[in-house]
């Protein structure tokens, strides 16, 4: 079983080599290495050449800049191998991480997730899951608990034959949150099991810049909410379960300890969104009950209370 590792490449010439190294140094070989170079205006694209001329498995493509979406979508377009990994080219992965993948592929697997350590200002375990399981694609979206792992695609490996069968591709239109919905579009088409590992081999670099940057991510997660929120209310009627889905910007902005002032994003998205929020808060549930309370009587500082309650004590 051969696998495709695609890495888009821009601008990260103080992390490339490292990361380039850790891939080389898997104790998987059947694999194949697709950079793309998009447009690096430091020395990352002679990086790349130099190790595709060290290593014969490497294959090095450049484009002017496009953007991280038409960069993986090239890497798509040349991929050779029966699984398809993708990695930030400022991550590393630990030696056994390819491994851990084909290890744990079988004839049902049409998606396998591992874990995600964090370092950089934020050393800790970002993603993880207690213990092996195979679950079937109504499961998958029914388990509130691997909300984290939609959004990237770098801690997945994806079945070939069922993203070229469907023609799936990254849009190259919008520049946040493209990853999450080609997960959850490759998730709708998808018939067999979702194996979750235990594993921890992914390391991500959190390059957090400050909170305006997290703000503004914040804010353009508007279109994702109604996106995200449509999508699954074809596979779950949970309503209790569905807004851990529908609203995973609220949910970031409160587990992540980085993030200083929650109060101002909250209320502006809230206060944009605020149909189809009560939509999906309109539960039984009593912090529910308090939750659409608020929000119709735009009490937005105590809402800001209430999820900081919730969300930071893991409610």
């Amino acid at each position: 079983m051969k696998f495709s590792v695609i890495i888009p490449v821009y601008n990260v010439e103080p992390y490339l080599e490292e990361c380039l190294d850790s891939i080389l140094a898997q104790t998987y070989q059947d694999y194949e290495v697709l950079l793309i170079n998009d447009g690096s205006t430091d020395v990352s694209g002679e990086i790349c050449d130099r190790y595709s001329e060290k290593d014969s498995r490497i294959t090095v493509f450049h484009q002017p800049n496009k953007g991280v979406s038409a960069a993986r979508n090239l890497g798509l377009e040349h991929a050779a191998g029966d699984w398809i990994c993708f990695i930030d080219s400022d991550d590393v992965v630990e030696a056994q991480y390819l491994a851990a993948f084909a290890e744990n592929i079988s004839a049902d697997s049409d998606m396998v997730i591992q874990g995600i350590k964090r370092i950089g200002k934020v050393n800790d375990i970002f993603c993880s899951f207690k213990r092996f399981e195979k679950i079937s694609r109504v499961a998958f979206f029914d388990h509130y608990l691997i909300w984290p792992h939609y959004f990237s695609p770098c801690n997945k490996t994806y079945r070939k034959n069922i993203i070229a069968e469907h023609n799936l591709r990254f849009d190259e239109s919008i520049h946040f949150g493209e990853d999450t919905i080609f997960n959850f579009d490759y998730a709708g088409y998808a018939k067999g099991m979702f194996t979750l590992l235990p594993n921890m081999h992914y390391i991500y670099r959190f390059n957090f810049d400050g909170l305006a940057t997290r703000q503004i991510g914040f804010h353009k997660r508007a279109y994702l909410f109604e996106y995200v929120k449509n999508k699954l209310s074809r596979f779950t009627p949970k309503r209790d379960e569905l807004y851990w889905y529908a609203t995973p910007a609220l949910k970031m902005l409160y587990v992540d300890r980085t993030v200083g002032d929650t109060y101002s994003p909250l209320k502006l998205f809230v206060k944009n969104h605020k149909r189809e929020v009560l939509e999906i808060f309109d539960g039984g549930r009593l912090s529910m009950k308090c939750i659409t309370f608020l929000i119709r009587h735009d009490s937005y500082f105590l809402l800001d209370m209430i999820f900081k309650f919730l969300y930071r004590n893991g409610k």
